[in-house]
């Protein structure tokens, strides 16, 4: 599908549906879902049974508050119990079907593992592409991303950004001082116009820039677009805080964030009005 096929969308068709479908699709995902983690996750065997349900029990998108709400503590407990390091929550073979597998950063807590099949990959890479697509990312446009490499979060990134045919930038890390110079260096030479952080590597990269003496509106206006938030809020302050030392206008600087485990990821649009979630892929329950 070319550029001018996909218009304002990545994914015309299934996000331009009728919300009634998107409905009738959550709920046949639900039903599959439950059926299959049942069958397979120690985990969720357990807690349906101590909740006194059945997969037969959920017949609709209404029986979703029926189910058991999993906690991380449960996990960490099992892991204690009995050394399984998914805590009785992987439901696919280890040796035949993992892409790769990652942790949690353990702010919270003992660190949680969990694993990614190519089907996770490939959802999830779906889910990145149309949230970039829809914050103006193009085929061609140079693609600076700096914090994330550590996290199981860039696979599907890059996965996401090789679909959409951008140019990539690989100089990825934590916002030390000496690395953050570096991020300064690259931003002056390959004159990246999609960059992407969390708020403290972009701070950093700001300070770094000023230390240099080296003007980071000047650093930053290779830019069209700023994807901040990545785990850092991005309040109404901090976007102004952003504007102001960036020279990017408020418009084009967007919020995106989300949770490692499922790979459920947000961000906003054109209009800045909140966060959107895809809900042909996952089912948010407020």
């Amino acid at each position: 599908m070319t550029e001018m096929e996909r218009g304002k969308y990545w994914n015309p068709i299934i996000e331009t549906i009728p919300r009634k479908e998107i409905e009738e699709l959550q709920t046949k995902k639900l039903i599959h879902a439950v059926n299959y983690a049942y069958g397979n996750a120690v985990h969720y065997k357990k807690s349906f049974k101590e909740a006194g349900i059945t997969p037969e029990d959920v017949k609709t998108m209404d029986d979703f508050n029926k189910l058991p709400i999993l906690y991380k503590d449960e996990i960490r407990e099992r892991l204690q119990q009995t050394g399984d390091p998914f805590g009785g929550l992987l439901a696919i073979d280890f040796g035949e079907k993992i892409l790769n597998i990652a942790a949690s950063t353990g702010t919270t807590g003992v660190p949680t593992v969990y694993a990614y099949s190519w089907h996770d990959r490939k959802v999830s890479s779906e889910q990145d592409s149309r949230l970039k697509w829809m914050k103006g990312y193009r085929p061609g446009d140079v693609f600076f991303m700096v914090g994330p490499r550590w996290h199981a979060y860039a696979s599907q990134l890059f996965y996401a950004m090789d679909a959409m045919g951008l140019t990539i930038l690989i100089d990825c890390g934590y916002p030390l001082p000496f690395i953050s110079k570096k991020h300064v260096m690259t931003m002056k030479s390959l004159k990246p116009n999609v960059y992407a952080s969390p708020n403290i590597s972009l701070y950093s990269i700001i300070e770094a820039a000023k230390s240099m003496n080296e003007d980071p509106r000047d650093v930053f206006s290779c830019c069209k677009l700023i994807d901040a938030g990545y785990g850092d809020v991005l309040t109404t302050a901090v976007r102004k805080r952003i504007e102001k030392e960036t020279g990017m206008a408020s418009e084009k600087i967007f919020d995106s964030g989300g949770i490692a485990e499922p790979l459920w990821y947000y961000g906003d649009c054109e209009f800045h009005m909140g966060n959107h979630c895809l809900d042909d892929l996952f089912y948010t329950n407020v």
